[in-house]
């Protein structure tokens, strides 16, 4: 279960089979290898998100909001990015879409859209500050991410035996990435409360 209090909540459905054959090609790792055209298009959208980011926080500075439009694309880049992470670490054995897309997934990850935006934060944001407020969980996450590795290629190695992954793994996993998930929304402004110390 994960903290339903925080705005930004990140999901994955728990498969109860998972691909043998996938979890070969991670451990090869051809896998990655096919998500070479997923990752080209990523920059691209990555380079607009960036653009979008720095007009937002512009406009939050004067408006003290984060214009609709803006927000939603945001966001779906993001459960984009997310649902290629799920597929990339084995969490979901469904090939992720080529572009952020409406379809339903096993992958979720819900943003609501604050009624008002924090010009302090966006001024902060601006100053490089707020990279520095959220040091502390960039410290964190990072042995985290190490440790998720680790976890991820013992997790195929079992999936490779038993044909599912196993379910503390997953969680632990789904967790890092819910948290991770948590701060990046919060560094570009989609959410102004300041993200917890926590894979729940």
């Amino acid at each position: 279960m994960s903290d339903a209090s925080y705005p930004v909540e990140f999901q994955v459905e728990y498969p109860q089979r998972s691909s043998r054959l996938w979890a070969l090609f991670s451990v090869i790792p051809l896998k990655f290898v096919a998500l070479i055209i997923h990752w080209l298009v990523m920059i691209v959208f990555s380079l607009a998100m960036a653009v979008v980011f720095f007009i937002s926080q512009i406009i939050v500075l004067f408006a003290g909001r984060y214009p609709e439009g803006m927000h939603t694309f945001m966001v779906k880049v993001l459960r984009w990015q997310m649902q290629i992470s799920a597929f990339s670490y084995g969490l979901r054995d469904e090939f992720p879409p080529f572009a952020p897309s409406k379809d339903p997934s096993a992958v979720t990850l819900t943003m609501s859209r604050p009624e008002t935006s924090s010009r302090g934060w966006a001024i902060m944001t601006m100053l490089g500050i707020k990279a520095l407020a959220l040091l502390p969980h960039s410290i964190i996450l990072g042995a985290l991410s190490l440790a998720m590795v680790v976890i991820w290629f013992v997790s195929q190695i079992a999936v490779l035996f038993t044909g599912r992954f196993p379910q503390g793994m997953h969680d632990f996993i789904v967790g890092v990435l819910r948290w991770s998930t948590r701060v990046t929304a919060f560094s570009l402004g989609l959410c102004d409360r300041y993200p917890p110390f926590s894979l729940k």
